[in-house]
């Protein structure tokens, strides 16, 4: 693979590492497995509070994710992959300097921002340097390559912040912070590839609205791939609350939730790296349905019957972000326009979020009034539904056009 890069020229090759590099740096969140305990012994405030600034983070995803799209598809992708990075840090650095409540939402509002302007413009910025080289078709063996990296690296991440945590609290905040001031650096370096540029049509609104319309109602199959997106990852992401509140339901001991995280990162990892394998065999289709299948049954059986093989049937999660993510951005990139590509993929991402958040809500309110098992049965439910939509659209997309 790799002669194969430099045959194509030293901007593949040099585009493949440094966004590897930039995604491995936005992956070192020193601060995932502490974030609690400094909300509640460094910023003196509570669990809810914290969760309230999660939800700041959410909603600004939600508000930024298409416009930020839109952004990189008319503006240079490095630049805006840059800014994001800034703003990582700069968020991060407020949350440090925090002393009020208030301050800790803003700057999770404004990581909100750094993420949404990274997410679908890293992808579309590998696809694009391909494309230009005609080499579109290794596509998911590198996006899986990079994608799994940066699990690997988060998992790392994970285990090494723990430690930091232990020895000072705010060493974790601030090798993040530096993390983030990296990726902005290398971001730079990037290598811009020829593509095709738009001009804005009238407003930024009506051009959002177009493309939606573009993705959403004039090509079912890519409808039923951003549905696709909008299930998995919105319900799994909700999961990933359920798996500290599963701990706790099972009386296992905090010490060993880093190690936990650190398994279920590596495991995605896995997934993407040698996902791409399972294209020779099964239809990307024929994955999705599969998938969906497996986190109905995952769901189910740890909230009906909890014990500790619920523990490792949740890590169908961490399977399913690291085998579809991949996938499911592959094939939008083969169905999408380079003009258009980065805003399909924000969409994709942008309903992702809005299914998380109502179902976390749901489960949330089940957990508490009816216990934790209860609600981790309700997210196969809730996918188990979700799945009959998702289903129906891909055969509706299938029976128009046999060859989507």
């Amino acid at each position: 693979m790799n002669a194969m890069i430099r045959k194509y020229g030293h901007p593949v090759r040099r585009n493949s590492i440094l966004l590897t590099t930039h995604n491995g740096l936005q992956a070192m969140l020193f601060m995932l497995p502490v974030f609690v305990p400094y909300y509640t012994h460094v910023l003196g405030l509570g669990f809810k509070e914290f969760l309230i600034g999660e939800i700041a983070f959410s909603a600004v995803i939600v508000l930024m994710e298409v416009p930020s799209g839109w952004l990189s598809d008319i503006w240079k992708r490095r630049v805006v992959l840059a800014l994001g990075s800034l703003f990582n840090a700069g968020g991060f650095l407020l949350l440090f300097l925090a002393d009020s409540f208030a301050q800790t939402v803003v700057a999770q509002a404004t990581i909100g921002v750094g993420c949404s302007l990274c997410s679908g413009t890293n992808t579309a910025l590998l696809y694009d340097t391909l494309l230009s080289y005609r080499m579109q078709k290794h596509y998911r063996r590198i996006e899986g390559q990079r994608h799994s990296s940066g699990l690997y690296v988060a998992g790392f991440a994970s285990l090494a912040g723990g430690f930091m945590y232990v020895v000072n609290p705010q060493l974790p905040m601030v090798m993040t912070i530096f993390a983030y001031l990296c990726a902005f650096c290398v971001a730079l370096f990037i290598h811009e590839p020829v593509r095709m540029k738009r001009t804005v049509e009238k407003s930024v609104f009506h051009d959002l609205v177009k493309t939606m319309r573009y993705a959403l109602h004039g090509h079912k199959y890519v409808a039923a791939l951003i549905a696709f997106t909008a299930l998995v990852f919105g319900v799994t992401q909700a999961g990933l609350w359920v798996q500290q509140a599963y701990y706790v339901l099972l009386d296992i001991p905090e010490m060993y939730y880093g190690p936990l995280m650190f398994v279920g990162l590596m495991i995605a990892g896995s997934g993407g790296l040698f996902g791409h394998l399972i294209d020779d065999y099964l239809r990307p289709q024929t994955v999705f349905v599969l998938m969906v299948l497996v986190l109905i049954v995952a769901y189910l059986i740890s909230g009906i019957i909890p014990g500790y093989h619920g523990v490792v049937l949740l890590y169908a999660s961490s399977i399913a972000y690291g085998v579809g993510l991949p996938m499911v951005q592959h094939a939008i990139n083969e169905r999408v326009s380079s003009e258009r590509r980065a805003t399909i993929l924000s969409t994709a991402m942008l309903c992702a979020r809005f299914v998380f958040m109502p179902v976390a809500l749901v489960v949330s309110l089940i957990a508490d009034d009816v216990g934790i098992g209860a609600g981790t049965a309700m997210l196969g439910v809730v996918m188990a539904i979700g799945g009959l939509a998702v289903l129906y659209l891909f055969r509706q997309a299938v029976t128009n056009a046999p060859n989507a």
